[in-house]
């Protein structure tokens, strides 16, 4: 096992020069470096078979689009009572997968279910609801591993993936009855997006994002 103090020498040294950091290590080496680091300006998370570390900060369409979500889904759950929604610092873990994971946004129905865990650092594993904003740098990890783990969780309805660059929202849906999901894409800004119950807007999605 290789010490967290050389894990974050190493992640905070590549950083200086990698917009994200792969690096090969045990899940019980994630989780006790994500302990160490707590409050450091990094974002940590576990995928397959890796601690995946970036630098928190996020480009502006970014944090606008991440913005724009949060508040549109809090007025849409705000009379509904079971249904919170969250940001990024919550940690999805899908047993599974072994994936520890920060969504960009997601919503809870109930209360929160948490891996067990001695120390306070803990993984929701009930999420109804988990929206991610790629980027050219997370577009494949988001495709190639967290979606097919994201559906293994039972909690989880729906799955949105939104382009940054481009008015491009891809929506992952199950169907309880037949245990199957679905998927639809919206590449226009004209066009309303089914999240949910609720038919959300792509211009209010994309509401002052800059379109390159």
């Amino acid at each position: 096992m290789v010490s967290t103090v050389n894990l974050i020498e190493s992640i905070v040294g590549r950083l200086g020069e990698e917009a994200l950091v792969r690096i090969p290590a045990s899940w019980d080496e994630y989780w006790t470096l994500l302990e160490e680091m707590e409050g450091e300006p990094y974002q940590i998370e576990y995928i397959n078979g890796e601690i995946n570390a970036k630098m928190s900060q996020a480009s502006d369409n970014h944090e606008t689009i991440v913005m724009n979500i949060g508040a549109i889904l809090g007025n849409a759950y705000y009379d509904k009572a079971e249904y919170r929604v969250m940001g990024s610092s919550k940690i999805i873990y899908v047993p599974d997968c072994d994936l520890a994971t920060n969504p960009d946004v997601l919503v809870m129905k109930g209360e929160s279910q948490l891996r067990p865990r001695a120390k306070k650092v803990a993984g929701i594993i009930n999420p109804y609801l988990l929206v991610e904003i790629q980027s050219s740098l997370t577009e494949e990890k988001d495709l190639a591993f967290k979606l097919p783990c994201y559906k293994k969780l039972d909690s989880v309805q729906q799955i949105v993936y939104v382009d940054q660059n481009k008015p491009y929202i891809s929506t992952y849906t199950k169907n309880q009855t037949i245990h199957h999901w679905f998927n639809d894409d919206y590449d226009t800004l004209d066009m309303m997006v089914k999240i949910d119950d609720f038919e959300i807007s792509m211009k209010d999605i994309y509401h002052k994002v800059v379109i390159l």
